[in-house]
């Protein structure tokens, strides 16, 4: 259906009258400026807090390696193997890194069926490509901060 809108002009006392016609077509083209933007500022957003709540949260773990290493030495004296005490360190990590993702990606699925019906009212549709990207984007950055947390906090262990 198109949208339409009249004015009325006056040009040396002679009524003229101008018509906008807004097509179906650009009503959809217009949506999808609109869906990019709200991606991008999503994506952004998101990124930066991201980032900022993983690098928090390795400051922290490192933080407690550098406190844990006499408990580690410890380990160390009444036998407990390095790979033993690897596997720990890893698995205390893991968790440490996982709890938020897991709270994360409960909280994102519940989101993304509100945007989604949100966007279907403008005509948007076909998210799943972005959705799926974004998550792999967010995984590997999120990832590379659990890895390199636990390579640091094993070499400070190791170190103590």
């Amino acid at each position: 259906m198109d949208a339409l809108s009249e004015e009325i002009l006056k040009e040396d006392g002679v009524r003229l009258l101008s018509l906008s016609l807004d097509t179906k077509l650009d009503i959809a083209m217009a949506t999808i400026g609109l869906g990019a933007i709200v991606t991008f500022l999503g994506l952004y957003l998101g990124l930066v807090f991201l980032i900022s709540c993983a690098a928090i949260l390795a400051l922290k773990a490192l933080s407690e390696s550098v406190d844990q290493i006499p408990k580690y030495q410890i380990l160390r004296k009444i036998g407990a193997e390095e790979k033993e005490i690897y596997r720990s360190l890893f698995r205390q990590t893991g968790i440490f890194f996982l709890l938020p993702l897991l709270l994360a990606v409960i909280h994102s699925v519940f989101g993304m069926k509100f945007s989604i019906n949100m966007l279907d009212v403008f005509g948007t549709s076909g998210l799943e490509k972005s959705i799926l990207s974004t998550s792999a984007i967010i995984l590997l950055i999120y990832g590379g901060y659990f890895v390199i947390t636990y390579l640091r906090s094993k070499s400070i262990i190791k170190e103590g």
